[in-house]
């Protein structure tokens, strides 16, 4: 008996006696095959009248040879066609065509079905026979059960490889596919010529993350755009007791609650304490009100309230000295 050249179906004879069990072995051959490469599982047969049927089984409509998986138990009609029985009650059914999914990452005791995508730790495999699984992604791929497509866990390697360029070499990078390395050629010796040197004083200025100018601080055109704020209240200085800035040019001075304007020195708590301290002017002092009283220096020694001299070894007579008003 001649058989086929690739699976070795048997050629059967049929004058031959008996012939059932040759051909019976070769269905028996088609139903492993199929099992083994296609994506269609627990298939009952073809579908027939007065059935009881359970949820996820499959049946053939031998009418149309097409495939239809039940949703809802029942007991199939005792006349009719699978397609009327179907329309009868469509939730009963779906149709099924290729059942090809991705499960997801692979876990143990779960029932797998032929090309069944799963994924294990950088693995990613298809399931060719119908199995539930054991321990291990591993202990399926060595029972046969699951094929490995890709495995990134060894296509790149944790380590890699250096070697030195000669000064005004490329660099270089390669890979070497069948142990996963990385190998980069980096170039070595001298370094750059060393820039010119900044304008002086500019050393200490650092890259502001957070801008408080609300403009460009510009030092080698000596312009700050902008308020100068310090990131601390009351904590830096402008300037230090050794080494002190030349000149000032403001507006405006205030220190606490003293205010220092053109022509003005104000307290906002109505008083400026001097201390043990000398106070000494080539003019007037005027008290009050600007036309009020003026206390001037008529001579030396010699005090005038009002252009009146007031002396201090006789009384004041026609006059009223008073000071604060």
């Amino acid at each position: 008996m001649t058989e086929t050249t690739n699976f070795n179906f048997k050629l059967i004879d049929f004058d031959s006696i008996p012939w059932h069990t040759d051909n019976h072995n070769n269905w028996h051959l088609v139903d492993a095959l199929l099992a083994r490469y296609l994506a269609v599982s627990n298939v009952q047969g073809v579908w027939i009248n007065a059935l009881a049927v359970t949820v996820g089984q499959r049946f053939i409509d031998n009418a149309d040879d097409t495939i239809w998986e039940v949703l809802v138990a029942h007991t199939a009609p005792s006349t009719g066609t699978f397609a009327s029985a179907r329309a009868a009650t469509s939730t009963n059914w779906q149709s099924i065509s290729v059942d090809a999914s991705f499960k997801g990452t692979w876990a143990a005791d779960t029932l797998y079905n032929v090309n069944d995508f799963i994924s294990d730790a950088g693995r990613y495999g298809v399931v060719v026979t119908v199995h539930t699984s054991a321990t291990s992604y591993d202990t399926g791929v060595t029972a046969g059960n699951i094929v490995t497509l890709f495995d990134v866990t060894t296509a790149i390697a944790a380590t890699h490889s250096t070697n030195t360029v000669s000064v005004g070499g490329t660099p270089t990078a390669t890979y070497t596919a069948a142990t996963g390395v990385f190998d980069f050629g980096l170039v070595t010796g001298a370094t750059g010529a060393t820039g010119s040197t900044g304008v002086s004083g500019a050393s200490n200025i650092v890259l502001d993350t957070s801008p408080q100018l609300g403009g460009d601080l510009d030092i080698n055109s000596k312009f700050i755009n902008g308020d100068l704020i310090s990131d601390t209240d009351s904590t830096d200085s402008f300037g230090s007791t050794g080494v002190r800035w030349l000149k000032g040019w403001f507006d405006t001075l205030a220190a606490g609650t003293l205010t220092i304007g053109a022509g003005s020195i104000t307290d906002s708590s109505g008083a400026i304490d001097f201390g043990n301290e000398n106070l000494t002017t080539t003019g007037n002092i005027e008290l009050g009100h600007a036309s009020d009283t003026t206390l001037s220096r008529s001579a030396s020694g010699t005090l005038a309230v009002e252009g009146s001299n007031v002396i201090t070894t006789s009384s004041l007579t026609g006059k009223a000295l008073v000071f604060g008003f």
